[in-house]
């Protein structure tokens, strides 16, 4: 378990983190009443075309596995090491007096992975926003669900474990440094 002290320093971090990701999944009922609000308007819908469903598919696909792998990789263990070994802790961040050398990292760490863990909700969230398009485009609201359906469980598979995340860093630094010693 990580210590008391290190869960208080990170404790603004993860809750941004879990905010950031409660806002992300609160856009997709905008989105939904947008479609909705547009597929009502009255007038001529356009010819169907086979080609924009398939080419939106596709790029709202690659969005969400892409946003899912990132986010994997924002809080890989491989990526630790290498931000652990570039950065040290320098007293200028806010909360992380009294904490040791390795939880200084680790505060540092979790500072670090937020612009990562942003982008990686930021690609879900495209795939949500290709489906709106399409939607409008078409007017036809049904085609928005399964983008929706989709940038949902890929938000749904990157809720932020931040705590678990700093104890796995946490772990494999003490593994690593009995094995240098």
């Amino acid at each position: 378990m990580i210590s008391e002290n290190l869960r208080k320093a990170v404790r603004p971090t993860s809750m941004l983190l879990t905010t950031v990701w409660l806002g992300e999944l609160s856009t997709f009922a905008v989105y939904y009443l947008v479609v909705w609000m547009m597929s009502r308007h009255d007038g001529p819908a356009p010819a169907g075309d086979s080609v924009l469903p398939i080419l939106f598919g596709a790029l709202a696909a690659a969005c969400v596995f892409g946003g899912i792998g990132f986010r994997f990789f924002a809080f890989s263990q491989g990526l630790a090491r290498k931000l652990l070994s570039r950065e040290q802790a320098g007293p200028a961040l806010p909360g992380i007096d009294g904490l040791t050398e390795d939880e200084r990292q680790l505060a540092c760490l979790a500072r670090g992975v937020f612009p990562m863990y942003v982008m990686a909700l930021g690609m879900i969230n495209s795939c949500a926003v290709f489906g709106m398009v399409l939607a409008m485009v078409l007017r036809d609201a049904g085609l928005f669900v399964p983008f929706v359906v989709a940038a949902m469980v890929g938000c749904a598979l990157s809720f932020p474990r931040l705590e678990s995340y700093l104890e796995e860093t946490r772990v494999s630094m003490r593994h690593s440094s009995r094995r240098q010693e």
